[in-house]
């Protein structure tokens, strides 16, 4: 006897994802079968057959062959493996590399092995592909060690009972013609149904340079951290409700994750770090909590450098009557930070959903960025800067008028892009509530832009001599796209 089985090592993914085949032969005979290796790319067995969206009648196919219905398979040159009697042999190999198995939908596989004597069906077994609903997501950004964008990316995938967790890996390949690709997307974990806010930490080192790498995400008032070298989630539980973590979370080389995260009421700003090291389990623990002079609209991390010593940079942005003020701290490890200086700005008003752009100059002054607008029937975009150095006085704002809009505006987004430490250029975006979306020229002007539907949260990443935005497509999935 034969036992076989082929099915998905998932009942459940989501568009755009890998989706990987299980193969299990056990052999209860009295003696050793040899069959071909059904990992092996020449492999003309076991063929298996696949119903969905796109095939309603099947198609059929090997690990890495599509088969014409009823043509002859050449079996020369196969290479055997030996299951002995009373042994089980297991093995994947992914569905991508055949055909493409992304729409969503239900799916069912059957498959069958044939091979001299050995003949064996495997049960019909079920998958589903789901369309995105992505309900947070996060780029991780570090040092570009060749100018080219690269980093990882992570975001979570809405269920009823549940969340996903996934992460996938972006990198421009061609800058000269502004291509990006972003890897597909790798399941990491399965979170409770209120998970949000994920997030990849932020450096100041070339992002790839540790082989450990971590994302975060908030389930209530739980943070949670799970690195690449673990398959469970360390978390810590905060003592007060949270409105929202921080983003980006910073990490130094061989330091711990840092993760800032803010109270339900805005009043308090508490700092979480997590560690793990491969083969450990990890831990995580609450380093302080500091008051907030006011509640924040808005709000962003920065590291100055690459060493654990060196500063922390925080700034925030809270609504007035009138206006809005920026606040900003600096702080070093072993202690909450000290009070925040604070800069207002009158007769404007942050845009939505647009946290505050935060860059360190070389000098240590910290430069503020916040899109904004001057109310009326047809408002008119601003870009409002100013720097904070140390415990002297802010510099008095700049305010950098990008154009008049039509509409209103539901979001935006900020980016410094620099060059060896130096600021090289302003990347920001700004979305009307009906879906125009619009870019900053390198005049700093507000100009049309077509690159396809941006997440929720508009994020956007550094390339060599263009800026790339987040897409999100129900059917394609997640896709990066140049500005």
């Amino acid at each position: 006897m034969i036992e076989y089985q082929v099915s998905p090592v998932r009942s459940d993914y989501v568009s755009g994802e890998e989706v990987e085949i299980e193969v299990r032969i056990a052999n209860h005979r009295p003696v050793a079968i040899e069959i071909p290796d059904p990992e092996m790319m020449a492999s003309v067995q076991p063929a298996h057959r696949l119903t969905g969206p796109a095939w309603p009648e099947g198609i059929r196919f090997t690990n890495t062959h599509l088969l014409a219905s009823g043509s002859p398979q050449d079996a020369a040159s196969q290479k055997l493996i030996a299951i002995k009697p009373g042994a089980a042999w297991t093995g994947r190999f992914s569905l991508s590399s055949i055909i493409n198995a992304t729409a969503p939908g239900q799916y069912e596989l059957t498959s069958n092995l044939n091979w001299g004597d050995v003949q064996a069906e495997s049960q019909a077994s079920a998958f589903r592909v789901e369309a995105m609903r992505v309900t947070s997501a996060h780029f991780g950004l570090g040092i570009r060690p060749f100018d080219a964008g690269e980093g990882e990316g992570a975001f979570i995938q809405h269920g009823s009972a549940s969340s996903q967790i996934y992460s996938f890996t972006f990198q421009e390949l061609r800058p000269a013609i502004a291509e990006a690709v972003a890897d597909k997307p790798l399941h990491r974990f399965t979170a409770g149904p209120n998970a949000t806010d994920i997030a990849v930490p932020w450096r100041k080192a070339p992002f790839f340079n540790e082989l450990v790498r971590w994302i975060v995400w908030r389930e209530g008032r739980d943070v949670k951290a799970l690195s690449m070298a673990s398959q469970r989630p360390v978390s810590l539980s905060l003592p007060t409700d949270l409105s929202r973590l921080v983003l980006p979370p910073l990490k130094v080389t061989g330091g711990p994750v840092e993760v800032l995260a803010v109270s339900q009421d805005g009043s308090t700003l508490s700092l979480v770090e997590f560690t793990g090291k491969p083969g450990e389990e990890g831990s995580g623990r609450l380093v302080w909590n500091s008051p907030l002079p006011a509640k924040p609209v808005g709000i962003t991390a920065a590291l100055e450098g690459d060493t654990q010593g060196s500063y922390r940079h925080i700034a925030f942005v809270a609504e007035r009557a009138a206006g809005f003020e920026i606040f900003h701290t600096q702080f070093r490890p072993g202690g909450p930070p000290p009070s925040f200086d604070s800069v207002g700005i009158a007769s404007l008003r942050p845009i939505p959903s647009a946290d505050p752009a935060l860059f360190i100059e070389p000098d240590g002054r910290a430069r503020v960025g916040v899109l904004a607008t001057a109310e009326g029937d047809n408002p008119i975009a601003e870009l409002v800067e100013t720097a904070f150095a140390g415990k002297a006085a802010a510099a008095e704002p700049s305010v950098m008028r990008l154009g008049e809009l039509s509409g209103k505006v539901a979001g935006g987004a900020l980016l410094y892009i620099d060059k060896k430490g130096v600021l090289l250029r302003r990347a920001g975006v700004i979305e009307m509530e009906d879906k125009r979306l619009f870019k900053l020229d390198a005049n700093l002007k507000l100009a049309p832009a077509n690159p396809g539907t941006p997440t929720h949260k508009i994020l956007l990443a550094p390339g060599k001599t263009t800026t790339y935005i987040l897409c999100i497509d129900s059917a394609r999935g997640l896709y990066i796209e140049a500005l």
